[in-house]
């Protein structure tokens, strides 16, 4: 089963087992997306979640999966069975599943790569930020983002938000007169450029 590595402020989520502690699991088949991550993440361990990066061990096996998320809800994160651990104390801990902690010296070392800051998309209070932008450019256009903005594809060269709103799209219909009643907000933020983009 694909686990998650859930990180906030050089800190990550660990769940305490009888053998001492394990990341969260993702009790979830086979799925390219997001979206299924971030809700099982939230149904699961009360943890609202962006998809920083994904690694596939082995491509033929799922289960082999691991995600990196950044919690948006920290402080709501705290039970008697959960622990926010700081990534440098990781060696310092029993952790499961068995590759737990050679995925997080993984990550730090990603983050230490200087092709790192090449995509903003995988840092932490990035989701944050341009979701804000995100409703702010939908405002501008004259509308309202009426769902949650979404993550639709993160990868090394780009990063695919999703939110439905309440523009209506004319001509779309065929009746320039009668616009459809909704539309979506897509930003493509590949090599630095972003923008919003109406479609049906």
């Amino acid at each position: 089963m694909p686990y998650c590595v859930v990180l906030k402020s050089e800190r990550f989520l660990a769940i305490r087992v009888d053998t001492g502690w394990t990341l969260p699991n993702l009790n979830v088949r086979q799925s390219s997306e997001l979206e299924v991550v971030r809700d099982t993440l939230r149904d699961s361990h009360n943890v609202v979640a962006a998809i920083l990066e994904c690694f596939v061990e082995d491509s033929a096996e799922f289960q082999n999966s691991v995600y990196f998320a950044e919690a948006l809800n920290a402080d709501n994160v705290n039970s008697a069975q959960t622990c926010w651990i700081p990534l440098t104390a990781a060696d310092e801990i029993p952790l499961a599943p068995a590759q737990a902690t050679s995925w997080l010296r993984r990550w730090i070392e990603i983050k230490s790569d200087p092709r790192y800051a090449r995509t903003p998309w995988k840092a932490e209070g990035w989701f944050t930020e341009v979701s804000r932008w995100v409703k702010s450019s939908v405002e501008a256009l004259g509308g309202v983002i009426t769902d949650r903005v979404r993550q639709i594809r993160i990868s090394d060269v780009s990063c695919v938000l999703k939110c439905e709103t309440s523009l209506g799209n004319p001509g779309a219909s065929g009746d320039e007169d009668r616009p459809c009643s909704r539309t979506s907000a897509v930003g493509d933020f590949g090599d630095r450029i972003a923008y919003v983009n109406g479609i049906r």
